[in-house]
């Protein structure tokens, strides 16, 4: 065997080794490991004392690590979207607190620290080792705080001066197989303004979790002690990996496929360009409202038709999707909290995923008889979920060919609990910054304000001009306006437009 062969395999057995929470380290003693429980046979010993001088280098390269195992669904076809964009820094989630009084910056300093020591997912690395993708846990370490000076800015210039500093940070992205995957940085505004970048990788986080790291960290920088939270990302990637196999996988595949296999997945988007063969990752950010008094109507038609807003959101935006594409039968992911044990409540980690759903339009059909329809088949699909790259490997292999550029939009609503910014008694506010780029051809968002609903819509700059998301989504408020104040008119094929 050449040494090159000897050393592929010694990082295989590494992955392995990871997957399974094999947990070493380098002693002066040699090469020491821990594990659960009936993991290391006399087979696997014996492997690890074949290569363990290899694995001495790797384990001493890769430096300790807390715990170990697989990565969930979500996160999997998270880092394969990431893998494949030009735009890494479009995967960040950037968060910037203006702060108005007495920062306590060493007390900052500590949150930060703690805050990691208590949400591991913040402290993960994802590395790739022989083909194996796994999370590794490290130490709790300190977070750096550097801090930026623009106290001698103008006034007149320092809004401009923050924005930018802001968007600089915004936009490096993660190495995923270093870690940890959280960044802060502080800017020094004046003698009681400041300036608190956060950033994370969306890969060990999502909206929900946003609010809880806002939570703690005001917690924790009041001095308060919190202990870690019952569950942790790791844990729920294990406990994924175990519900989905077996006679309940068998089932559940059973019933997507007789679902989707013949579902027509690409959309015929009237694009100001044609999709290159790989999106760049390239784009722009479309914002539009919904405002509080439509938003009043859509509730109101809700109760009357006994569904939920989130159900006459969508099955407006199917409707618009429709008429948009002149296409009838329509699969579109929406989003779904996917936290489905009360422990997982409180865990900082990226949980969220898709749920697809297949609607056929009817165009003489009245439209609180679709938004009745639209909510059944909601709740049908949630009951019956499946991690949605694993649903798009199970319709690659019944034979759909369009699961190749599935999804192309998905529909999100954020119905997650509040960002609250607070540090103690300070002012504080909350601004979420641009990060550039975009992750599917267009994605639609909305996110409750002000008694409304905001509208954000990335999109792909190789294919869409910011000119035409802006008409589509005024013909979306438009189209929700006018199906929420009618009674039970069904739609026309000359309204549809299609």
């Amino acid at each position: 065997m050449t040494r090159a062969q000897q050393e592929h395999e010694a990082v295989e057995l590494l992955g392995r080794l990871r997957l399974a929470d094999v947990r070493m380290s380098v002693t002066a003693a040699g090469l020491g490991y821990d594990a659960p429980a009936g993991v290391v046979d006399d087979a696997l010993l014996a492997e690890m004392a074949r290569h363990k001088a290899a694995l001495t280098a790797l384990v001493a390269e890769g430096g300790p690590v807390e715990a170990s195992g697989p990565v969930a669904w979500g996160q999997r076809r998270s880092i394969g979207r990431l893998e494949a964009t030009s735009e890494p820094a479009s995967f960040n989630i950037a968060m910037a607190l203006s702060i108005t009084g007495d920062l306590d910056v060493p007390a900052l300093r500590r949150a930060l620290t703690l805050l990691t020591a208590r949400h591991a997912g913040l402290r993960t690395r994802l590395a790739r080792h022989g083909g194996h993708l796994v999370q590794e846990v490290l130490a709790t370490d300190r977070i750096p705080l550097p801090i930026t000076d623009l106290t001698g800015v103008a006034p007149e210039e320092r809004d401009a001066a923050v924005d930018a500093w802001r968007r600089e940070g915004a936009r490096v992205p993660f190495p995923l197989g270093e870690g940890p995957l959280l960044r802060a940085a502080l800017a020094e505004i004046g003698p009681r303004d400041w300036d608190l970048l956060i950033l994370v990788q969306h890969t060990v986080s999502d909206a929900w979790s946003n609010s809880t790291m806002l939570r703690d960290l005001n917690e924790l920088y009041r001095g308060g002690v919190l202990y870690p939270p019952q569950a942790d990302l790791l844990g729920f990637a294990r406990w994924e990996s175990e519900r989905y196999q077996g006679p309940r996988l068998s089932a559940l595949r059973a019933w997507w496929t007789d679902l989707l296999a013949d579902a027509p997945l690409t959309l015929p988007l009237p694009a100001d360009r044609p999709r290159p063969p790989q999106l760049s990752g390239r784009g722009g950010l479309h914002e539009f409202l919904v405002p509080a008094w439509l938003a009043d109507q859509v509730r109101a038609f809700a109760d009357t038709a006994g569904a939920t807003e989130f159900a006459v959101l969508f099955a407006a935006f199917l409707e618009w999707l429709g008429d948009l594409t002149g296409q009838d039968d329509l699969t579109v992911p929406v989003n779904y909290a996917n936290r489905p044990r009360s422990e997982y409540e409180d865990v900082v980690g990226f949980f969220v995923d898709n749920v697809a759903v297949r609607i056929e339009l009817d165009d003489a059909e009245p439209f609180e008889a679709l938004v009745r329809r639209v909510g059944a088949a909601l709740f049908e699909n949630v009951d019956r979920f499946v991690p949605f790259g694993m649903l798009t490997e199970m319709l690659r292999e019944a034979g759909n060919e369009g699961v190749a550029v599935f999804p192309q939009v998905p529909f999100v609503v954020l119905n997650t609990p509040p960002m609250d910014p607070a540090l103690g008694d300070l002012d504080v506010t909350l601004t979420l910054v641009p990060t550039g780029g975009a992750k599917m051809e267009f994605s639609f968002i909305l996110e409750p304000e002000d008694g409304g609903w905001h509208g954000f819509i990335p999109y792909q700059s190789d294919m869409f001009d910011a000119g035409t998301l802006a008409d589509w989504c005024a013909g979306y408020v438009d189209l929700l306006e006018r199906r929420t104040a009618e009674d039970t008119a069904g739609r026309t094929a000359g309204e549809a437009g299609r």
